[in-house]
């Protein structure tokens, strides 16, 4: 089965999701409608390919309430994982089980507070 891999975009001079955002080209440098220098400082996010259980995508940088816990979800050493009170961990993975079992509450670029409760 192949998996197509989404990204999305956000726009740190103007606070936004860039709606002119295309996806990466095989460097990883983003690509914009319009031409590539329309949106010079961005954040790229990739998708996770797992949805939450309300059926979201969820993406790193989201933000996922597990068990009552809040946790920031985050790429590093190849595979996603989840940061809790802003703590980042190697032992706590972003698994499927616990996926399906989440709910995206936000994201850390429009609801970074979210973090502190």
């Amino acid at each position: 089965m192949e998996r197509k891999i989404k990204f999305r975009a956000w726009d740190k001079e103007n606070k936004e999701w860039s709606e002119y955002f295309l996806g990466v080209d095989k460097d990883g440098k983003p690509l914009f409608d319009g031409g590539d220098d329309l949106y010079p400082d961005v954040v790229v996010n990739c998708s996770t390919g797992l949805k939450d259980r309300n059926g979201k995508e969820i993406y790193e940088g989201d933000i996922v309430k597990n068990n009552d816990i809040i946790w920031e979800l985050y790429w590093s050493d190849g595979c996603y994982k989840m940061a809790k009170n802003g703590v980042k961990t190697d032992n706590d993975h972003l698994f499927i089980d616990e996926a399906q079992h989440s709910e995206v509450i936000g994201n850390i670029y429009e609801n970074g507070d979210l973090l502190n409760s």
